[in-house]
């Protein structure tokens, strides 16, 4: 197996998502039978698609990226907000209203525009495909 120490790290340390190649390479090392590979195949898909929310770190935190994905590797999420929508029930519209309304009457429009990408984004990984 021809992997760089580097490499190992970025992995283990969710740097990177792991490529399919290197994942096959590193269960075949460690002796991982097939019927066990699919699972965890399964589990790499799951996150490199929560991996894409990576790109909106210029406009929400670390610390609430990493709850999304949490959140979207949850069975159930329960969550309760007394003023308003749960923020992955929100339309498009109400939630620019919020966003615009919360930033104040400065324009803010590219900062709006990835928000409500981000929430978009977030709302495509339910199970259902979102709102």
């Amino acid at each position: 197996m021809n992997l760089s120490k580097s490499s190992l790290d970025k992995y283990e340390t969710e740097k990177v998502v792991i490529t399919i190649p290197n994942l096959i390479a590193l269960m075949r090392y460690y002796g991982v039978d097939e019927k066990q590979q699919a699972p965890l195949l399964t589990l790499r898909e799951q996150a490199a698609i929560v991996g894409r929310l990576q790109s909106y770190k210029d406009v929400v935190s670390l610390p609430a990226l990493r709850s999304y994905e949490l959140t979207h590797a949850a069975a159930s999420v329960l969550s309760f907000n007394s003023s308003g929508l749960p923020e992955l029930l929100r339309t498009p519209n109400y939630a620019r209203e919020l966003v615009t309304r919360a930033l104040g009457e400065e324009s803010h429009e590219e900062l709006t525009e990835r928000l409500l990408e981000l929430l978009a984004a977030r709302q495509e990984l339910l199970p259902s495909g979102g709102v």
